[in-house]
């Protein structure tokens, strides 16, 4: 009994250690909001803040407000400065309202919502500070970092406003939120979050480092930003806001926004993903934009001239004026590369554009687009204007490819559509004339909507998913044009209600349909006298007022096939092997995908070597044309174990002539499972216990055998398990001894 009194000792002191470790922070948290009256004093008074004089405060170590405001300041004429230590608050860290001439420096902030107020006052300096942003995800609430309202003569030098560590960003946060200011001086800081002035004056955003972030303008005049640096993605937003001057700015991959603003000056600026400006604004808002480039190339913005030649551009504005040239460029990945506006006989010819918004945008009329290639982009071509040509273009894997929005008499002739989701589309207009275009693998060829007196001839539509969309759209005249292969080769939509004429009358004739079934052994217009005349001697029916009355027993003109003349594409996908333990087999499962297809035999041959022992599956499938899938699953029995070599080929024959082969292997090392047919009593979840990486168990939550998983727990959690098992036997240890020494 003479160790009772240690033991019970042993008992009170170890948790009056564990108390006093954990109370021992308590000194640095602040229970209510710290204050600097106008008198000097601090309160409270245990604050750990000091001054000598009442004119500079020090923070004398980390501070920690809960549940409410930081530090309010309602002295004029004085210095914080935080030595590096930490400012925490459940809102507003520090607030300085109504002051004059207060400098605050040296600091880390940290709070859940506004982080430095500055309200009515002037002559305020902010230096040297670091602001980390919240971790919290915040919804209809945005966070400003650095709030000024009707403030004057303010300064915002060297801080750094950023995410807290080891969190992205959150949206809603600001770096800086200024209104109803002027003279604010923002520079020389690192921002990760947006910047916006609203009705702000005569300040300057200079020498700033951007991180993926930028400013906004709105309702702000005569300011000037400069000699900025933005890392990845940059912006600069211009808003109702006029006479700012925008210079040597760096936007990275960034662009320059214009929307109803005058005036400003902008220039010496590399923007990576151009200017976005307010078509509105293009034509009633004059701006000088003068020097600045897109990926090293010029933007040229040209408004009111005449007669220029222009090339190697990386961005395009031409306004109000005539008789330009534009060629020779490769653009790519931005929004508008080319904007024409209310401008007359302008070229655009020679040219390469990809990733844009819209490629090329057309106001105007008499304009001419003509050898380019347009490829990957939202719309390729977008007219609003009357007679204009857009001649001998290629369009690749555009969401759209050319558009005409109201207006009418523009010309589209002899342009390449490939791949793209819509090829020509027609908007409430009419008198256009769709001539000799090739448009194949879209899912709607061409489609108008409200659209009228149109022309559609000598047009190939191939391997489409609809050839020809008609909304609401009649006395178009649609003959010439060859529908090869189209899922859909015509949709009127509604149905019998869009009157339109199929033919030129006869000997001319009206379209090829590839699935028309009818014979030509009659001429002339009843199609009633002996001897053939290259026209179908029945209709072809479209819907109840819609006939093409002499269908066209061969192709119009030549038919070119962008990929290749024999017209197939194989594609494997999802293709695996496995083996199923269920039933003791291996299980082969493939999709194959047949694009263009063209009049062949899919043969297929399945080969399976096992230990050896060849097995081999045929089969063929006969595929008319268009797009097919075939989709197979081979089950494969075994009984012993071994290596299995499961191999197949898959052959491709057109007209006994093979064009394609595929094939693929893989390899199985199988034990079968015997006893998979004995009844066992599944494992609840809670009881697995996984052990160190890499380690094997054989347990699973339905069957008791042969499954394998792999441990998620780490080397260090299993060092520290270990560990804690030694403290407690060396502890069982100690107790024993004291007993029996007893």
């Amino acid at each position: 009994m003479k160790y009772l009194p240690l033991i019970i000792l042993s008992l009170l002191i170890i948790p009056l250690m564990h108390y006093t470790i954990l109370n021992s922070y308590d000194e640095n948290y602040i229970y209510s909001t710290i204050y600097i009256l106008p008198d000097g004093r601090i309160y409270p008074e245990n604050a750990p803040i000091m001054t000598l004089d009442n004119r500079t405060y020090y923070l004398v170590d980390d501070v920690f407000v809960l549940n409410t405001r930081g530090i309010i300041i309602l002295r004029d004429n004085i210095v914080i400065d935080g030595q590096g230590y930490f400012l925490a608050s459940y809102s507003d860290a520090i607030v300085l309202e109504s002051v004059s001439n207060v400098t605050v420096k040296n600091m880390g902030i940290y709070t859940l919502y506004n982080y430095v107020s500055i309200i009515n006052s002037s002559n305020i300096i902010l230096y040297n500070n670091t602001i980390y942003g919240t971790e919290y995800e915040l919804k209809d609430y945005y966070v400003s970092m650095i709030n000024i309202q009707y403030s004057f003569n303010v300064l915002i030098e060297n801080n750094t406003c950023r995410e807290p560590e080891f969190i992205y960003r959150k949206p809603g946060t600001l770096s800086v939120l200024a209104r109803y200011s002027r003279n604010i001086t923002i520079k020389n800081n690192t921002f990760y979050y947006p910047l916006e002035l609203f009705y702000v004056e005569e300040s300057k955003i200079i020498e700033n480092k951007l991180i993926d972030t930028g400013f906004y303008l709105v309702y702000s005049n005569n300011n000037n930003i400069s000699n900025n640096i933005f890392e990845s993605i940059g912006l600069i937003t211009l808003y109702h806001s006029h006479n700012n001057v925008i210079l040597y700015n760096d936007l990275g991959d960034g662009a320059i926004n214009i929307d109803l603003s005058r005036n400003n000056t902008i220039g010496y600026n590399e923007v990576g993903s151009g200017f976005n400006i307010n078509l509105y604004t293009l034509l009633y808002y004059r701006n000088n934009l003068f020097n600045n480039t897109v990926k090293g190339k010029p933007v040229f913005y040209i408004v009111n001239e005449s007669n220029i030649v222009v090339e190697d551009y990386g961005q395009l504005f031409i306004v109000n004026s005539t008789d330009i040239i534009a060629r020779n460029s490769h653009i790519i990945y931005i929004d508008y590369p080319i904007t024409i506006l209310n401008s007359i006989n302008i070229t655009v010819t020679d040219n390469e554009i990809m990733y844009g918004k819209t490629a090329v945008f057309i106001h105007g009329s008499n304009n001419t687009l003509i050898n380019n290639s347009i490829k990957k982009n939202i719309v390729g071509v977008l007219i609003k204007g009357y007679y204009n040509s857009i001649i001998k273009n290629d369009f690749w894997d555009n969401i759209e490819d050319l558009s005409i929005l109201g207006y009418g008499y523009n010309i589209i002739s002899s342009n390449n559509m490939v791949s793209s989701t819509h090829g020509i589309v027609l908007n409430n207009t009419v008198s256009n004339i769709l001539a000799n275009n090739s448009l194949e693998k879209l899912d709607i060829g061409i489609s108008l909507h409200y659209s009228s007196y149109n022309e559609i001839t000598g047009n190939t539509l191939l391997y489409c998913d609809t050839g020809l969309l008609l909304e609401n759209s009649s006395y178009n005249n649609i003959y010439h044009n060859n529908f090869i292969f189209n899922d859909d080769h015509v949709i009127i939509y509604p149905s019998n209600t869009s009157y339109n004429n199929w033919t030129c009358g006869y000997p001319c004739g009206g379209n090829y349909w590839v699935d028309y079934e009818g014979a030509d052994h009659y001429s002339g217009v009843e199609q009633n006298i002996l001897g053939d005349d290259g026209l179908g001697d029945t209709p072809y029916k479209i819907d109840d007022i819609n006939i093409d009355y002499y269908p066209l027993i061969k192709p119009y003109g030549e038919v070119i096939i962008s990929t290749s003349p024999d017209m197939y594409e194989i594609f494997i996908r999802d293709s695996y092997v496995y083996f199923d333990q269920k039933t003791n087999s291996i299980v082969v499962k493939y999709l194959i995908e047949v694009l263009l297809g063209g009049s062949f035999t899919l043969n297929i041959n399945l080969v399976v070597n096992i230990n050896g022992v060849v097995n081999k599956y045929e089969y063929s499938i006969y595929i008319p044309y268009s797009i097919y899938i075939v989709e197979k699953t081979h089950r494969i029995p075994v009984n012993r174990n071994g290596t299995y070599i499961v191999k197949w080929d898959i052959e491709v024959y057109k007209e006994d002539l093979m064009v394609d082969t595929s094939s693929y292997s893989e390899k199985l090392d199988i034990v079968i499972n015997k006893t998979l047919t004995e009844t066992k009593t599944a494992i609840p979840p809670s009881n697995i216990v996984f052990i160190p990486r890499q380690t094997i168990i054989r347990y699973n939550t339905s069957t008791l055998i042969n499954t394998t998983v792999y441990g998620e727990v780490g080397v260090e959690d299993f060092v520290l398990l270990i560990i804690g098992v030694v403290i407690i036997l060396a502890s069982i240890t100690i107790i024993a001894i004291v007993l029996i020494r007893k």
